[in-house]
């Protein structure tokens, strides 16, 4: 063989070597943690190291299944199930890590909170509530008030001490029976349906929830009405909000709303809607440096569903970062997603598989 013959050889085959290889660095770039459940919510804690994953009860029986109640700590670089949290005899609803994440709340559908110990997964506090349901839940930035959505009978807005368990503030009448609840519903008629989707609490103290006929309220504790900046909308019920982001820097608002099909910024201090971005979907997020926007949404082309991300400012620019498996789905508003910290990674889940056989997806965006 010719040194010229030689010299083509050897640079046919290193292409063919960098073909084969392109499809592995960029499957590279995604990584699967098995989960052995059929739909799960995840909440990622303050440092982005450990995620806490509990079963969606919704796509579950009546009957409690003990196999899918424990909550698991999962170390989302490892990918090592590190502690199991048990004792409790219904799903979680809802989680929350304290700022450090030493401790996380757990509030279940009968009624129960919990508080553990994230290191050595030892219970610390624990007490029941007369609220039974679905339940959205945060912990406000003192890391002593926990601030909860229960839908269920009736709706109700609180606030609670962490340390004593006692109702400190609620955010609306606070109705003690369904009957009070029932009787009180006509003071109320420009918030639409009093039933609620969706609640935040904002830097500076005041609440911001979504009613389930789209009006957003802006309450303010130890007044007897909260501000509307979105009335209600006249179609029945649609529950197109599910779910509010805060920027990093305090200053927006940002909500997706499924009825309309976009993601709505609002300007906190003047309680003003400054941009409206025509995309969005389930598990909205926001990066540390408050940026880009991440999301997962459906396509006539693809059900299953996919990952985008685009920066805020160029939202023309989106990134399809992910076609999500055929054998997993986007169900509902189930799914999320969570930037870590240094803002080089997307943790998502909560699609619904057929089966058991799901993941937590780990998506490096560093590029």
């Amino acid at each position: 063989m010719s040194r010229k013959t030689f010299f083509w050889t050897c640079i046919l085959l290193l292409c063919g070597l960098l073909v084969y290889a392109a499809p592995l660095a960029a499957q590279s770039d995604v990584r699967q943690i098995p989960v052995d459940m059929q739909s799960f919510g995840g909440r990622l804690s303050p440092d982005g190291r450990t995620l806490a994953i509990f079963a969606h009860s919704i796509i579950l029986d009546d009957v409690v299944d003990e196999s899918q109640l424990p909550i698991r700590l999962i170390d989302i670089q490892s990918g090592e199930e590190l502690r199991r949290l048990t004792g409790f005899t219904d799903y979680a609803s809802d989680l929350a890590f304290t700022s450090d994440g030493s401790r996380l709340v757990s509030y279940h559908q009968n009624g129960q909170i919990f508080i553990w110990n994230t290191a050595d997964g030892s219970l610390l506090n624990q007490w029941i509530t007369p609220f039974f349901g679905r339940s959205m839940i945060q912990i406000l930035a003192d890391d002593t008030t926990l601030l909860t959505l229960v839908s269920g009978t009736p709706f109700q807005i609180l606030l609670w001490n962490l340390e004593t368990g006692h109702i400190i503030a609620h955010a609306r009448p606070y109705f003690d029976t369904f009957k009070d609840f029932r009787d009180n519903y006509t003071r109320f008629p420009e918030m639409g349906d009093i039933q609620f989707s969706a609640v935040t609490a904002l830097p500076d103290g005041r609440l911001v929830s979504a009613t389930a006929n789209d009006a957003v309220l802006v309450w303010t504790l130890g007044e007897p009405q909260p501000a509307i900046i979105r009335p209600s909308s006249e179609k029945m019920a649609q529950f197109s909000i599910r779910s509010f982001l805060t920027s990093p820097d305090g200053q927006s608002l940002i909500y997706f709303d499924r009825n309309d099909g976009q993601t709505h910024i609002w300007d906190i201090a003047a309680l003003q809607e400054t941009q409206v971005l025509p995309l969005g979907g389930e598990g909205l997020s926001i990066s540390p440096d408050g940026s880009r926007l991440a999301w997962l949404s459906r396509t006539d082309e693809n059900p299953a569903g996919d990952l985008y991300l685009t920066p805020i400012d160029n939202p023309d620019s989106i990134t399809n970062l992910l076609t999500i498996p055929p054998e997993l789905r986007l169900g509902g508003s189930l799914a999320w997603s969570y930037f870590t910290p240094d803002g080089t990674q997307l943790v998502f889940g909560g699609l619904f598989s057929g089966d058991t056989q799901n993941a937590i997806f780990i998506v490096d965006i560093s590029a």
